[in-house]
């Protein structure tokens, strides 16, 4: 089993955020995505709409000089969006035997890890 610590200003935000509330919810889109083309359709558009406030939020850590040497505003935002991404969330914690703080402090650690100069 994976402990981190969850002392970080990250990890507090990740576990108190809507991810552990709403995964649940975007299980059920995903399932009925498999039969249904709208809301796959959906699905697809919400997915798009993620990206893009990742990308929102590299180009911020990239203005800042925050993000490591040789990553890019596109890869740091696909980092974001495969961690913090509703699946990875609902292997982990509802499927897996993690719970949310071992979530938490796993995205945590690991996002600051990815995209913050010095952190890795």
């Amino acid at each position: 089993m994976h402990r981190t610590s969850s002392g970080s200003r990250t990890t507090r935000s990740l576990h108190d955020g809507p991810l552990p509330r709403a995964a649940p919810i975007f299980r059920l889109i995903a399932e009925a995505a498999a039969t249904d083309p709208e809301i796959a359709a959906l699905e697809r558009t919400r997915a798009a709409q993620r990206l893009h406030n990742y990308r929102q939020a590299a180009r911020i850590l990239a203005e800042r000089g925050a993000l490591p040497d040789g990553l890019c505003t596109d890869d740091a935002a696909a980092t974001f969006f495969a961690i913090g991404h509703p699946h990875t969330y609902c292997t982990l914690a509802l499927d897996g035997e993690w719970d949310d703080d071992q979530w938490a402090a796993w995205a945590g650690t690991t996002l600051e890890a990815a995209l913050l100069k010095g952190h890795s």
